[in-house]
């Protein structure tokens, strides 16, 4: 592997962590302002955005 491709991981692990602390921030404040109804609403969508992101990143190429 060259540097670029080391860049270019690089730059999709952070993008990944930072995806998974906005979900977990969204779902926590899903909770405490909607309750749990929400909550499983949010994890439905949030859910489904992360398909759509694995799509794209993996299988479009």
């Amino acid at each position: 592997m060259d540097e670029e491709d080391k860049r270019m991981n690089r730059l999709i692990l952070n993008g990944c962590l930072l995806f998974v602390i906005l979900a977990v921030a969204v779902l926590i404040a899903s909770y405490v302002f909607y309750g749990e109804e929400g909550m499983e609403k949010c994890f439905a969508g949030l859910f489904a955005l992360v398909g759509l992101v694995v799509y794209f990143l993996f299988w479009k190429k």
